[in-house]
Formats: structure tokens, sequence, C-alpha cells
């Protein structure tokens, strides 16, 4: 099962990304744009791992604790191969990364094999993007909480990516 942690959105939240999508056309910006549906804040990549040990993840997940908080998105930007995936920036917020940091403990006492890199908190909005320039485009500051941890199991389903949110 191919896995990884998130923060869902509400369905105004997902409204606001959307009309930021619908900006970027008008902007002459293509590429694979993110569905609706699809959207989310990525936690932490866990990647591929046996359907036994989810219910194990699930728990060390459930069972981590936190209060609520707040962040904005902050900026566009690009990463990837080749700059290919545009995405809106989330601030770091110490409450943010301490939330990983714990995540990061989880795994590695789960024994999840963790790669060392830098956490950059965002949200996917185009893949494979094609643009001239982004300094014309507003970038709103959307806010939204993070008030839960989600296990998301990612697959294909008929050619189609499905995200499945298992706890």
């Amino acid at each position: 099962m191919r896995i990884f942690l998130a923060v869902l959105f509400s369905s105004k939240v997902i409204n606001q990304i959307s009309a930021l999508k619908e900006s970027l056309v008008e902007h002459h910006v293509t590429g694979r744009f993110q569905k609706d549906k699809l959207l989310h804040m990525t936690l932490h990549f866990i990647g591929n791992i046996d359907k036994t040990q989810v219910p194990i993840l699930i728990k060390a997940i459930n069972d981590i604790g936190f209060s609520s908080f707040k962040l904005k998105t902050d900026k566009l930007d690009y990463f990837g191969k080749d700059n290919k995936t545009l995405y809106l920036g989330v601030e770091k917020r110490p409450e943010l990364l301490s939330l990983h940091q714990q995540i990061m403990k989880v795994l590695e006492d789960l024994s999840f094999k963790i790669e060392p890199y830098v956490y950059t908190p965002h949200i996917t909005i185009v893949r494979k993007v094609q643009f001239s320039h982004l300094s014309s485009i507003m970038i709103p500051k959307i806010s939204f909480t993070v008030d839960k941890i989600v296990v998301m199991e990612s697959l294909q389903i008929d050619s189609e990516l499905i995200y499945r949110a298992l706890n």
C-alpha cells in the first residue's frame, strides 16, 4: 500500500484553492491540475508499506497528542525534477514543525525507513507545469486549521489517482 500523512481541508478552503487554480489558467499556466477532491497538505510521504503495518501506523498516528492550530498559505513556488510541480506554500509555524518532528519520531520508533530531507509544507496545485511568469498572479492567504493527521492511501483505479483516508 502506498501511504502518506496529510491534513485535509474544509470545502471552504478547497473552494479558495480552486479559485486560485482558475486564476492560474487565466494567466496561461498549463499542466495537470490537482483535482479538488485530491487537495491536501502533505505532512510526510511514507511510500509503499505492507498492509499488515497499516493498523499499527494508524494507532501510533492517532496517539500523537497536539492542540489544533491555524496555518496560512504564503507563496506559489515549484520543485521537483526540472521544477515541474507547482505548489502553494504553507507558512512554517513552530506548531507545524513540532508536529512534523513528532511524526518523524513515531515513524522512527515503528522502524519505518526515513531518508533525511528538509520539510517543505505545501499543497500541490499543478504537476508537469508550464508557465512564462508567476509574478503577476495574486496569491491568496488561505487560512486553515490543522486538527487531525490523516493516514492516506494513494492508489490507481482505472488509471485514475485516488486518495483514500484510512483513519
